[in-house]
């Protein structure tokens, strides 16, 4: 068995790379759409429909208390 070590890495004198600044609208996120009040209200119901909260939580009144201040903080979430 013989090792070898890698090959120094090719200097390419005169050619030195040129950095373009970064831009939205050529990055690979130009196609996002920020997150409005109304989609965030409808992934939240979505979201608490797939939930199993209501069977944990059995007062109506607790099951309230719980929905309005997951919502609250849905975003951060």
């Amino acid at each position: 068995m013989l090792c070898v070590p890698r090959p120094a890495p090719k200097n390419l004198k005169g050619r030195e790379k040129v950095k373009t600044p970064w831009d939205f609208n050529k990055s690979v996120f130009r196609d996002y759409k920020p997150d409005n009040p109304q989609k965030l209200e409808e992934c939240f119901e979505f979201d608490w429909s797939c939930s199993k909260i209501e069977k944990v939580v059995k007062s109506e009144e607790e099951i309230a208390k719980t929905k309005e201040y997951l919502r609250g903080i849905y975003k951060l979430m």
